[in-house]
């Protein structure tokens, strides 16, 4: 107490008090009573030892929180330091020396490995209060790696794709980010790193936009999730195709007096995966001001024959290719004109690879339409190139022998055409 006198006789001099030199309990019972005042800040070891509320274990992971701590010698704390026990060196080490809340998760830790921790929280001016008691000894569940999350990929536009994946199971809290790679060629290429909650403008979290990608791709993918800097187990493959280039150049000519080819090149691209599953033909009557839908030939087709016209009627031509993506844009426009009456009738052509550098050609004589046929024309094709002349032949051939060093499993085309003294025939 603060009382007026330094001495044992200006003490004894106070009503009711007594002098002793040392900590005593007062002999007057009335004087052994005291009333004592503290600010809050003491938690579960001293003043500003923060008081433990349990730990739990993820996936690679153990999460602590305590009690939140006000006051450390009377001034407002700042933050809390929190350390782990490392058994090989026997010395507790600073996991995180500064967690402005009441809870920390370590990702730092290996299938199935223990370890101690404690937390203090730290004042304003930099002192620190007590450790807490430690923390119950925890092991992260002993499952290896994080699962695999589940991928899936569609076509957004002509050149992008998007990218959505559900996280792993039971694991949230213990995933950091994403790993996302594509196949190129015939490696695995990391493509972007992502955050825990990635997300699309108009979609929930869990998503990427792949943009700018070249028509005619496809673009393979797979993801893994990440704890720190250990890599959980891939996704399955998702695949989205991006819309095709344009045919690589269309041509029309006549096939007799009721009839014109529309003959095109595929898409540089169009052997690579699903690039083109289908052709658009149209067809315009008035040199290419109006144009209405011929045909949707497959993604093998080559070549149509546009029956059902009159001799000397003229058509114009566009074509495109198209898969599950969409459309490219248009080639063309492709003119031609039917042949006059009288041209010959289109041969019937039968082929046979007899060995694996040569076909076999037999046609039959069409009908001269009252010209006699004077030659055959025949003409060989294959992906990629123009249609070649092999030959002219005299109006007594029937067949022809294509040697050449052919690679295996290639696919060839061939027509052949009588060519009467009026015109060329179908």
């Amino acid at each position: 107490m603060d009382l007026p006198h330094a001495n044992k006789e200006d003490c004894e001099a106070v009503t009711n008090a007594s002098w002793n030199s040392k900590p005593v309990y007062d002999y007057k019972p009335e004087n052994n009573t005291a009333k004592i005042t503290a600010v809050k800040g003491t938690g579960g070891g001293g003043p500003g030892a923060p008081g433990t509320r349990g730990a739990t274990a993820n996936s690679r992971s153990v999460s602590i929180a305590w009690e939140e701590v006000e006051f450390v010698h009377g001034i407002t704390v700042s933050h809390y330091e929190v350390q782990k026990y490392i058994a090989g060196s026997e010395r507790w080490e600073t996991v995180e020396r500064e967690v402005y809340g009441t809870e920390y998760t370590d990702f730092n830790v290996g299938s199935g490995q223990t370890a101690p921790y404690r937390v203090r929280s730290v004042s304003e001016a930099g002192v620190p209060g007590l450790w807490s008691r430690q923390f119950n000894r925890l092991s992260a569940q002993r499952q290896g790696q994080l699962a695999a999350p589940r991928l899936t990929a569609i076509t957004t536009t002509k050149d992008s794709a998007r990218v959505t994946w559900t996280a792993p199971t039971n694991q949230q809290g213990a995933i950091t980010g994403y790993e996302l790679e594509y196949l190129a060629g015939q490696e695995w290429t990391l493509l972007e790193r992502l955050a825990a909650d990635e997300e699309c403008e108009d979609e929930p979290p869990l998503c990427y936009e792949d943009l700018g990608l070249p028509a005619g791709s496809e673009q393979r993918y797979r993801i893994r999730a990440m704890a720190g800097a250990d890599a959980g187990r891939w996704s399955n493959e998702a695949t989205a195709y991006t819309a095709p280039e344009f045919p690589n150049g269309i041509d029309a000519e006549a096939n007799g007096h009721n009839a014109i080819f529309v003959l095109w090149n595929p898409p540089a691209d169009a052997t690579r995966g699903r690039s083109v599953t289908r052709y658009e033909l149209q067809v315009s009557t008035d040199g290419g001001e109006t144009w209405s839908s011929l045909a949707s030939p497959g993604r093998t087709s080559r070549v149509y024959n546009h029956t059902g016209l009159q001799p000397e009627e003229s058509r114009s031509y566009r074509i495109r290719a198209c898969n599950s993506a969409g459309c490219s844009y248009w080639n063309g426009p492709a003119f031609a004109t039917t042949a006059a009456r009288g041209v010959p009738a289109a041969p019937s052509l039968s082929l046979r690879a007899s060995n694996p550098s040569e076909i076999s050609l037999s046609w039959n004589k069409p009908g001269d339409c009252g010209s006699e046929i004077v030659r055959y024309q025949l003409e060989h094709y294959t992906d990629g190139s123009e249609w070649a002349e092999l030959s002219l032949y005299p109006s007594t051939a029937t067949q022809f022998a294509h040697q050449a060093t052919f690679g295996g499993g290639t696919a060839h085309l061939y027509r052949v055409r009588a060519v009467n003294g009026i015109s060329n025939g179908a």
